[in-house]
């Protein structure tokens, strides 16, 4: 599968900690790559949901970033249309934005 390419300000050091202890994360540790995981998710969707060849008909191959994006969104938004969701971003942003969030369960850390 391919990579992305997370650019951290090293000027922030809570940041960097979390990233540095993602293995064995403290509590401050858990909310700050939650908060990642939810803007890499996010960022994912939006750029998966911008393309108009994105559906869920699409043969994407194994391990492509169609699929991996495909993967996501499942995961996400289970039993809901790209096109259902591909609309409400457009339509009511804020309420996607919300609905994202309770998706990826941001700052809802064990």
């Amino acid at each position: 599968m391919g990579s992305i390419l997370l650019l951290v300000n090293e000027r922030n050091p809570v940041t960097v900690a979390a990233l540095e202890n993602a293995a064995k994360p403290r509590p401050i540790d858990r909310m700050v790559l939650s908060a990642v995981y939810a803007d890499v998710a996010r960022t994912m969707i939006e750029y998966a949901i911008g393309m108009e060849d994105f559906h869920e008909e699409a043969n994407y191959p194994d391990e492509s970033l169609g699929s991996t994006l495909l993967s996501l969104f499942d995961r996400l938004f289970p039993g809901q249309s790209v096109n259902d969701i591909r609309l409400r971003q457009r339509q009511s942003p804020t309420l996607f934005s919300s609905d994202l969030q309770a998706a990826v369960k941001i700052f809802e850390v064990q």
